[in-house]
């Protein structure tokens, strides 16, 4: 299936996708979130998808949602398996399903907005999303509607929204920020990364998550949070403590962490330490936007660095140096291989 062909309402009828949505189905969000960094120029036709997907699931009961999805997935199959006369020449084949595919886009948009103004008075309140995507070497800090501040490394992602009563603000985190969070005692302020989740009062903090390598990790400078790993590990942090969360081992570990390393990239600076191949890859691309690849012998590669206001040649060098190795440049791509 060519998903670069489809258009929002396309990947919102997507059972795939709705499960990628809804974070029901870990190998649809690696699948999804994996497909996204590849295909950038989609991400526009995602976020509108997502946000049809919240329209409904915000404002239509389970079951309603359930039966409007099947009606539309029928819809739309009965116009996928629809056979033109033998006669009629192949390049008219998409202008006779066109109709097919406006009517069920018209038939989503009529659906979300009935809900949206005619829904029972005791629904719940819909989160109304806000989308922020920082490109790479590119630091940016972004004001939330309750006045505190995230200051968001390169190549980093994040949504947000608060909720209609004003008593809570929730953050999605795809990469690594720094949180200056405002004090307010009846509002709680939520942030997510992957299976990590933090929840604050009147705080500064770093957090980064990152799916390609799946550690998510926050430090704690002043004030105090409370962190959770898929609903265990609830641990409070005091200042200079920090807790991390790896998928793959499903481990959880707190302790103390060195201020200059975690929060150096806000000053252009770039710490490595103990780092694998993996770990040295995602950083190069979300601080650089070069795409690594090694064709050493060199399979469990570590290495321990540091830079300040570096490109990422130097870098490269570094660790070819540290580990005796050699590279070529092909336009934004980087290989590694044996000297």
């Amino acid at each position: 299936m060519d998903y670069t062909l489809y258009r929002a309402e396309d990947f919102a009828a997507d059972e795939s996708f709705i499960r990628y949505y809804q974070r029901t189905d870990e190998e649809a969000v690696a699948f999804w979130e994996n497909w996204m960094r590849c295909h950038p120029s989609k991400i526009d036709e995602i976020v509108l998808a997502e946000m049809m997907l919240s329209k409904l699931m915000g404002h239509l009961p389970q079951a309603a949602f359930e039966a409007e999805q099947a009606r539309m997935q029928a819809f739309l199959q009965t116009a996928s398996s629809y056979t033109p006369p033998s006669s009629t020449p192949k390049k008219s084949i998409v202008k006779m399903l066109r109709p097919y595919l406006v009517a069920a886009c018209g038939l989503l948009i009529i659906l979300v907005t009935l809900y949206i103004y005619h829904k029972p008075a005791n629904n719940p309140a819909e989160l109304g999303w806000t989308y922020f995507k920082n490109s790479p070497s590119q630091r940016t800090t972004i004001e939330l509607p309750d006045g505190s501040t995230i200051m968001l490394n390169a190549g980093t992602s994040i949504r947000y929204a608060m909720s209609a009563a004003k008593d809570s603000l929730q953050v999605y985190l795809d990469g690594e920020a720094f949180f200056n969070v405002s004090q307010h005692a009846n509002r709680a302020f939520l942030v997510h990364g992957g299976d990590m989740h933090v929840k604050v009062l009147g705080t500064t903090f770093n957090m980064s998550y990152y799916p390609e390598v799946g550690k998510s990790t926050v430090a704690l400078v002043q004030g105090k949070i409370s962190v959770s790993a898929k609903g265990d590990h609830l641990v409070e942090l005091k200042p200079n403590e920090a807790a991390s969360f790896d998928q793959t081992s499903a481990s959880f570990a707190t302790g103390a962490f060195n201020k200059e390393e975690v929060l150096g990239w806000q000053q252009d600076q770039l710490y490595f330490t103990k780092a694998n191949f993996a770990e040295i890859k995602q950083r190069m691309k979300r601080m650089y936007n070069i795409t690594l690849i090694n064709r050493s012998t060199v399979n469990n590669m570590q290495y321990t660095g540091h830079f300040t206001n570096a490109g990422f040649q130097q870098v490269v060098e570094s660790i070819c140096f540290a580990n005796g190795l050699g590279y070529t440049v092909s336009r934004d791509t980087v290989i590694l291989k044996n000297q």
